[in-house]
């Protein structure tokens, strides 16, 4: 309605300096925290159903987007609104960030952005604040400036019997090295005072680890990659893959079994060994099709069963054998060249370099002879021979 745009229009250029930033509290778990404001209609709270568009930036005037939501129809009863937030990890690294908060009454095209930006307060920190504990929980180590104990005496006290210091002090620039693990991690005891001008240091075992051997690790998994290095921890890469030199395995390797190009093993560029699940198998450079749909074909060298587009049951050994077959079923092909230009033709067979390479027919026998293309029902054995002995 008009009056209610109006309405909007007034109230949202209001609620520019009355859009207030209440403290925000994180959950438990998890990114989210809620978010409290207030808005004002001329000098009165604001009432109805209003959408919010929250967006975060890393500086308080221009910046680059690190999230955005939008609450829509979101209540607002005397002023007061509250909405929950999760622009997820990785938002909240330690980094100042503000939140641009837009608004326009339900059902406008519009929204009117508020300004200023509000700095976002500690409390979404939490969220950096839990991963850090969860870091912690596996093992850290790391030191305490003397500024990070007051003055006075402070007791630390271990539960257990096996060690006990008496007098351990710590002041000045001195820095107490620790380790965050569970309780079965540690044996025995610590007691004793803190206080003096003296430094001490204090060495924990993390899981049967020294401190030594726990940052040696930690550096060597920072080093992980995904190129072919040696004597380094692998890595995937942004692609899920990784680069390897020689492979020697110990048990079996399988593939897929699928009927796409992902059960293909590749010899640089090229496919080189492919079987999948219509039962067809080739191994050579470039033998068979990736997408046939035929099944139960055998394609053994180099280009052999190329083409092959819905053919099945069709064997082929040899560099080239087969090469231009397309349609054509349960033909045999041995020699490199043999049935070459066989599209269609079905139930040949031909035995020998180049053998049947002209016919495009059916139920032809090619032995040693390249054959007619015009070959139907023909055997064909031999090709310039002066004698034939048969025995029997």
């Amino acid at each position: 309605m008009k009056t209610n745009h109006l309405l909007a229009r007034c109230l949202l250029l209001l609620a520019l300096a009355t859009c207030n930033l209440q403290p925000l509290t994180a959950h438990a778990q998890g990114t989210a925290f809620t978010y409290q404001g207030r808005l004002n209609s001329g000098a009165n709270p604001a009432g109805g159903i209003y959408d919010l568009r929250f967006t975060i930036y890393d500086d308080a005037v221009a910046g680059s987007v690190w999230g955005v939501l939008t609450n829509a129809a979101a209540p607002v009863t005397n002023g007061l609104f509250t909405v929950t937030l999760d622009f997820g990890g990785g938002v909240f690294t330690g980094n100042a960030r503000w939140l641009e908060i837009a608004v326009k009454t339900n059902g406008t095209t519009a929204f009117v952005t508020l300004a200023p930006r509000q700095p976002v307060t500690p409390t979404p920190y939490a969220i950096l604040a839990s991963a850090a504990g969860t870091a912690a929980t596996a093992s850290m180590a790391a030191s305490v400036p003397a500024a990070g104990i007051g003055a006075g005496t402070a007791n630390i006290s271990i539960t257990g019997n096996a060690v006990t210091a008496t007098s351990a002090a710590y002041a000045g620039s001195a820095a107490m090295a620790y380790a965050t693990t569970t309780a079965n991690s540690f044996s025995g005891s610590l007691s004793g005072d803190v206080t003096g001008t003296q430094g001490a240091t204090v060495v924990a075992s993390v899981g049967g680890q020294t401190a030594a051997n726990v940052a040696s690790g930690a550096s060597a998994a920072n080093a992980a990659t995904s190129a072919n290095t040696a004597s380094t921890i692998v890595k995937r890469d942004a692609g899920g893959n990784f680069f390897t030199g020689t492979i020697t395995l110990g048990g079996s390797l399988t593939l897929p079994g699928t009927a796409t190009a992902a059960d293909i093993i590749y010899s640089g560029s090229y496919p080189l060994l492919r079987a999948d699940n219509n039962n067809n198998f080739f191994a050579g450079v470039d033998a068979g099709s990736s997408t046939t749909s035929g099944n139960g074909n055998e394609g053994v060298g180099y280009l052999a069963l190329a083409n092959d587009s819905t053919g099945s049951n069709n064997t082929a050994n040899g560099m080239g054998a087969l090469y231009y077959n397309t349609t054509g079923n349960y033909n045999t092909a041995n020699g490199a060249g043999a049935l070459l230009y066989n599209e269609s033709g079905s139930n040949n067979i031909a035995l020998g370099y180049l053998a049947g390479q002209n016919i495009n027919g059916n139920n032809n026998i090619d032995i040693g002879h390249q054959g007619i293309s015009s070959d139907n029902n023909i055997i064909r054995i031999g090709s310039g021979q002066t004698s034939t002995f048969i025995a029997g």
